[in-house]
């Protein structure tokens, strides 16, 4: 393609499903030989943020392609690129709350960022829905599922340490991998990324080892709760809480089973990450995930420990499908 393109969004660290869908992103367009820029809007220094919001207001790039979900941010950039005569398109990796449950403001502010904005990008149909309710025009939304292949540089990390003897120790147990990009409960106080569910489940399956990625702890009481429950069940030796920043991509080598039991989702890039590993992936029930996937009713205990039992006993091969993303987007 001709036109050029300015991705906005940031890189890891943090390793999560936007920073690394942004990395692998730009992979695929320097292998499609795709003329792009990057500006970092959460660069490391905060007084570094003024120059960068600076550098995409005067770019002469005619596709800006923003990954951060800030309304704020995205009408203000969105607005003045449509006056410059720019297509701003904003991929929307997560939309968690229901648009009536949303404030007045939130809601104009979608309003006005709408205005502006050319394609909105959802990974799902749930986020697409979502989108509808909030009077976005099911025209501008086209549906592309994030996941990406993993880069080379990716596949070429070594497993931490700690993680790697804890998996070593297995003994006849089966490995299980959950992950999370911050702990945090959300306005109901229930646990957004499933801490709670992993451990009622190692409690009760004998047979299992969790490990729990967690870089960043948003609530340090419900954490610390959580380590007392961990001591209280006995079973301290079969569950890790990881709190640095691991590629996932190294961890599915070595781990057997997959879960990733939240209460809200927009897809899961990570579900699609272990399938694509040949692991297999079981998931909450909350959004539309990638095929292949073994779902169970949202907070369910009972039904998350049966889906564990059966991928324990299953020798089911997995695999996921992977398109074009750049191609899928930038054509439109």
């Amino acid at each position: 393609m001709d036109e050029k393109i300015m991705l906005l969004g940031t890189l890891p660290p943090p390793i999560g499903g936007v920073t690394v869908h942004i990395r692998r992103l730009m992979g695929e367009l320097k292998k499609e030989g795709v003329s792009f820029s990057f500006v970092d809007l959460r660069p490391p220094k905060v007084w570094s943020y003024g120059r960068s919001f600076l550098n995409v207001l005067k770019c002469d790039e005619t596709i800006i392609h923003y990954q951060l979900n800030n309304w704020k941010e995205s009408l203000i950039l969105a607005n003045v690129m449509r006056l410059r005569r720019k297509k701003f398109i904003s991929t929307i990796h997560s939309f968690p709350v229901e648009y009536d449950k949303l404030n007045i403001v939130s809601k104009l502010l979608i309003r006005v960022a709408d205005w502006g904005i050319s394609c909105f990008v959802a990974p799902s149909e749930t986020i697409k829905k979502r989108l509808i309710d909030a009077k976005i025009k099911e025209k501008k939304i086209k549906v592309i599922h994030t996941f990406l292949p993993p880069l080379n540089e990716e596949l070429d990390k070594e497993i931490p340490e700690e993680v790697n003897s804890f998996i070593k120790n297995k003994g006849n147990r089966k490995v299980i991998l959950a992950n999370a990009s911050k702990l945090y409960l959300n306005r109901d106080k229930e646990d957004v990324y499933g801490l709670d569910m992993c451990i009622e489940a190692c409690k009760e399956l004998e047979n299992v080892k969790f490990i729990f990625v967690c870089p960043l702890i948003d609530d340090v009481k419900y954490f610390e709760q959580c380590l007392l429950k961990i001591k209280r069940y006995g079973i301290i030796e079969r569950f890790l809480i990881y709190r640095r920043d691991v590629s996932m991509v190294c961890l599915f080598k070595a781990i057997d089973i997959f879960v990733r039991p939240t209460v809200t989702d927009s897809y899961g890039i990570s579900v699609a990450e272990a399938l694509y590993a040949g692991i297999p992936a079981i998931a909450s029930d909350v959004c539309e995930r990638a095929h292949g996937t073994i779902l169970f009713r949202k907070k369910d205990l009972k039904d998350f420990k049966e889906k564990i039992r059966f991928s324990i006993e299953s020798s089911c091969k997995y695999s996921i499908e992977t398109v074009n993303y750049s191609k899928e987007l930038y054509e439109i």
